[in-house]
């Protein structure tokens, strides 16, 4: 696959808030590079088209200066709430399982929590996230998200935890290539 040819015409999903979220890639051969910012669409892709990595990701926080090489100095505003279920790590190992998990987990999302503003995304390979923006949850601290996550395990949801913990968190940004599978990571819906 071109990938250069791929971020022309992909259906990216802009993150809300986009220029207050750090992004992050990785390219053939090469480590994270990370502590990106665009200020638009327009400038990602044309990042995207030149880089042709394999990886992309965006920040789950939002922050006042988000390009900051230093994490300390970004200025954290608030952060999303994301639930990541990858089908290897469950008791009954298949991506079946894990899709009727995260279904599962979007129901007591919206229903134990009363949560609205939420995006349900497959991965690209190994499994499913659940992306929370309502206002709520965007000042909760670490421990708070982990009472959630829990909360949730409780309920035999199995989450990767420290994901929904981590207030840094960077995550596959939907519409973007998963290098490894060269399958689309996508917005879904329930009955998809």
């Amino acid at each position: 696959m071109n990938l250069s040819d791929y971020y022309m015409t992909a259906d990216l999903h802009e993150p809300p808030m986009m220029h207050q979220r750090e992004f992050g890639i990785i390219r053939k051969g090469k480590g994270m590079w990370r502590h990106l910012a665009f200020s638009n669409m327009g400038k990602l892709r044309a990042f995207l088209i030149e880089q042709r990595p394999l990886h992309v990701y965006f920040s789950a926080a939002k922050y006042t200066d988000p390009g900051n090489l230093i994490m300390a100095e970004k200025g954290r505003l608030g952060a999303d709430l994301i639930f990541d279920i990858d089908y290897d790590a469950l008791k009954e190992p298949s991506l079946g399982e894990a899709a009727w998990q995260i279904k599962q987990l979007d129901k007591i999302l919206a229903g134990r929590f009363g949560l609205k503003d939420r995006t349900m995304v497959f991965s690209g390979s190994r499994g499913y996230h659940i992306h929370v923006r309502d206002n709520c949850i965007q000042s909760l601290n670490r421990n708070e998200r982990g009472q959630i996550a829990e909360d949730v395990m409780a309920r035999g949801i199995e989450i990767d935890a420290p994901v929904t913990c981590d207030v840094s968190r960077l995550i596959r940004l939907p519409g973007s290539i998963h290098g490894k599978t060269m399958q689309e990571c996508r917005i879904i819906k329930v009955g998809d």
